[in-house]
């Protein structure tokens, strides 16, 4: 029998269908694979996408419409988990990758779907792939910032009435506005219920079903330590729940592994960087992402070095300089450092 992973696995899947389909956007399609590591057989997805973006979060993480790229992107062999990019598993393997070592954790991989394993496992599993096949570390940051993408957009089993409270909450930040991207809409509805719990507007008994969905949109928004530690808080009230208390436990995971993934691609744009692996036209676009990368992290002081150094490289893009601008406004003030005759603050 299909675990509650694998029906929740179907209903996203199901709906990420229509959802792409109204959209006019990608489609998913079922595709026969074997796994070039042992020649496993199973059932993948792919998305058949054509090529509209709606907008990309401040780290360059798309959004297209009615779903994201990075679920499907790479694949899982559900009997061994060997994972990468679906165009790797054409063909078979040289046998000393049969000696990687692999994250892997119960299911059936006679049921499982694509959709039911989970995005950190996938992205780390193909990064010890791509190691062992010398992939450089410019690859290697491509792939951990998908990773980290990938934990930001996967869902988990929520309460039902989480997604009629979401949308209503959305469409009234929305409200006839043209064009704005999922970050500022998470952004704006993060700041409105910050304020409206602030005020004590909700009953005692929703204010903590207004938290969880305050923490979700700073997920979502792409803040995710402070999300995070609102979802750890609510993983252990008493007061809420079982189903909200759930749901916040796996998404405080996802977030902690969106932040490892972070940390990995962080490290590998400096060593693509150091290593002279980056393409001029490139090094704006790397530069940049080691600052919100650091934003991200909570390296402050790291992430305003980076964005001031990606603003003077030559070329910046003209769609990147704007960009610069927004996410140094984002950041806290600087301290002004003691003066030299002034108190230390040590005593």
């Amino acid at each position: 029998m299909r675990r509650a992973t694998s029906r929740l696995a179907a209903v996203v899947v199901a709906a990420l269908a229509l959802l792409l389909a109204a959209a006019g956007g990608p489609r998913l399609a079922d595709v026969a694979v074997v796994c070039p590591l042992f020649g496993h057989h199973f059932t993948a997805q792919t998305a058949v996408s054509d090529t509209t973006v709606v907008a990309f979060d401040s780290d360059l993480c798309r959004r297209p419409p009615g779903g994201s790229p990075y679920l499907l992107s790479v694949w899982t062999c559900p009997y061994c988990f060997f994972s990468a990019y679906q165009a790797d598993f054409r063909g078979s393997l040289d046998p000393k990758f049969r000696d990687l070592e692999l994250i892997r954790y119960p299911l059936d991989p006679k049921v499982v779907e694509q959709a039911d394993i989970f995005p950190a496992t996938k992205y780390l599993n193909a990064e010890a792939f791509y190691k062992l096949a010398g992939k450089d570390a410019r690859f290697l940051a491509d792939l951990t910032l998908r990773g980290s993408y990938a934990c930001r957009v996967a869902e988990v089993e929520e309460p039902p009435e989480v997604a009629d409270l979401r949308e209503t909450l959305r469409n009234a930040i929305l409200n006839g506005k043209r064009r704005i991207s999922v970050e500022e809409v998470h952004l704006e509805l993060a700041a409105d219920l910050r304020r409206r719990l602030a005020a004590g507007e909700f009953q005692e008994d929703r204010e903590r079903v207004y938290r969880y969905l305050l923490a979700d949109s700073l997920r979502q928004a792409g803040e995710r330590i402070e999300a995070r530690t609102l979802f750890e808080a609510l993983a252990t009230d008493d007061k809420l729940p079982d189903a909200y208390r759930k749901a916040a436990r796996r998404k405080a995971f996802l977030c902690e592994r969106e932040g490892v993934f972070q940390e990995k691609a962080l490290a590998y744009l400096q060593q693509s960087e150091s290593a002279a692996l980056l393409p001029e036209a490139e090094r704006a676009v790397a530069v940049y992402l080691q600052g919100e990368l650091a934003r991200r992290l909570g390296k402050i002081d790291d992430a305003r070095a980076q964005y001031a150094r990606a603003a003077t490289q030559t070329p910046v893009p003209e769609w990147l300089a704007p960009i610069i601008k927004q996410q140094q406004g984002r950041l806290p003030e600087a301290v002004p450092a003691p003066s030299a005759g002034g108190a230390s603050g040590n005593g």
